[in-house]
């Protein structure tokens, strides 16, 4: 990614013995901007991103009425074609 441009990320953190995965995104196209020799791979309209997460230990695992706190984080960067 070239210096002043933002990658879309998501991470998920939660309690120690929470496994959490690699983000499953859509597909992205290719996206020029004029005047910029790079080439980017984007995602536009609503795009769902999937995050599998499991407990590393099904033994200990909360049921399923017990709420587990998540700190979730999505970076992008918004753009337009004007």
């Amino acid at each position: 990614m070239p210096d002043g441009f933002v990658a879309t990320e998501v991470t998920v953190t939660g309690p120690a013995d929470l496994e959490v995965d690699a983000p499953i995104f859509p597909e992205a196209h290719p996206f020029r901007v004029a005047g910029l020799p790079h080439e980017f791979q984007v995602l536009d309209g609503t795009v769902e991103v999937e995050v599998p997460i499991q407990w590393s230990q099904a033994d200990n695992a909360p049921d399923a009425a017990t709420q587990v706190p998540l700190d979730i984080t999505v970076r992008y960067q918004a753009c337009d074609e004007a």
